[in-house]
């Protein structure tokens, strides 16, 4: 087997796999066609994990990208048995180094196939025949897809971890929908999701009015837990957009997983909700609210009354304490836009796994629309620009909106 390596692998990473897996072909050696600048990167090094390559009959040729000459040079080198037959990946690489590969092997015993972007297709160009197209039927699974990219997940073990089941979820859903969540109560909540041992619901007032107003059973005990008070002040939604797609999609564990988290080169990245589905990665942030630049300069302007209350010596009753308490400091400093930030993150990240990437951003923020009632024009823009599928709490409110929704994510085409 004869592959190209470039930044991206996957086309690879699926030759390999449906040959090894699907065709049950058993190869001599893996030689891959390679650049100083790709090993660097780590390419072949995450091809061959993924694919379970053992180093022994892995044969690395370096080459120079825009050279023609040299990738002939390099496969020229190794030495070939009179009858070996050689399956040949030129997808891959740079064009010099295709044409290079494509020259070399096509007057020995050969054949070679180009993988067409996000079609699941194996086209042989190489002998010609009538019927040169095959359907690829291996189906990487989401550990498979990171892995041939480079990207360790470092939360991989609890990839499939709720917290709650989806008719939890979505009675959650419902009862954010239908307002039923106490906006004081819920500032005082969110205020100790980090609390180790948990909240005891007779410690904070109006929680057990929340817990049955929106249909949450009372722990036992009477103590939420640190995972059920995070569940509670948003952790739901990304549950429930999880179980959403996983049910729609028919997804198997081995290909989602919700609150991964990826360290690379120093940077942590988060992903709330992500899967593979036909060898595409798609990924979806959850946000139930984004930032709202009234209620900051509301916060703004109350933080600064009781900080200067404070500074006067002035007597501040305990409920004036308990509002600085519950008042949102991030949403005060912070002047990042949630819609603009997801989008550059999302288009990122796609240059770390590939082409076949799409990014969703589901919401339940009522703020998206104009008053025309379409998104906001500076918003649809730039999702747009980016290839960023915004999926906001009108559609998540409308069964037939969201089904056609899920339709298309689950389609063979981006909306």
């Amino acid at each position: 087997m004869v592959s190209l390596v470039s930044d991206q692998t996957q086309p690879n990473v699926l030759m390999i796999r449906e040959f090894m897996v699907i065709r049950k072909t058993e190869f001599d050696r893996y030689i891959f066609v390679t650049t100083e600048k790709m090993e660097n990167k780590g390419k072949t090094a995450s091809i061959m994990e993924v694919c379970g390559i053992p180093g022994d009959i892995a044969v690395r040729v370096l080459v120079q990208e825009d050279s023609i000459a040299s990738v002939i040079e390099g496969l020229a080198a190794l030495k070939y048995d009179d009858d070996e037959e050689s399956i040949v990946n030129i997808t891959c690489g740079t064009k010099m180094m295709s044409i290079g590969a494509f020259q070399f092997f096509r007057d020995r015993r050969s054949e070679v196939y180009y993988l067409p972007l996000n079609a699941n297709i194996l086209k042989k160009i190489h002998p010609l025949v009538r019927e040169s197209d095959a359907e690829i039927q291996y189906r990487l699974d989401l550990r498979e897809y990171l892995v041939s990219h480079g990207t360790p997940i470092i939360t991989f073990d609890k990839k499939n971890k709720t917290v709650g089941d989806f008719p939890m979820a979505g009675c959650m859903f419902r009862a954010f929908i239908g307002e039923k969540f106490n906006d004081a109560v819920m500032r005082r909540l969110r205020a100790r999701r980090n609390d180790r041992n948990g909240v005891a619901i007779g410690d904070l007032p109006g929680l057990d009015g929340l817990l049955n107003n929106i249909g949450y059973r009372v722990p036992p005990g009477g103590v939420l837990s640190r995972d059920e008070t995070r569940y509670i002040t948003g952790g739901w939604f990304e549950e429930y957009v999880y179980w959403l797609v996983r049910d729609h999609g028919k997804i198997g564990d081995d290909y989602i997983g919700i609150n991964l988290e990826s360290k690379k080169g120093g940077e942590k990245n988060e992903f709330d909700v992500m899967f593979t589905f036909d060898n595409r990665l798609v990924m979806v942030e959850c946000k139930t609210g984004l930032t709202d630049s009234r209620l900051k300069h509301e916060n703004e302007q109350r933080f600064l009354q009781l900080v200067r209350q404070m500074q006067e010596e002035k007597e501040v009753d305990s409920e004036e304490l308990e509002q600085l308490r519950e008042i949102d400091l991030g949403a005060i400093y912070s002047n990042k836009n949630i819609v603009s930030e997801t989008i550059y993150k999302s288009s990122a990240l796609r240059r770390d796994f590939g082409l076949s990437v799409e990014s969703y951003l589901f919401t339940l923020d009522r703020n998206l629309r104009g008053s025309d009632g379409e998104i906001k024009r500076e918003h649809r823009d730039r999702a747009q620009n980016s290839q960023v599928h915004i999926v906001d709490r009108l559609v998540l409110g409308d069964d037939a909106l969201m089904k056609e929704t899920l339709r298309k994510m689950f389609g063979h085409c981006a909306p």
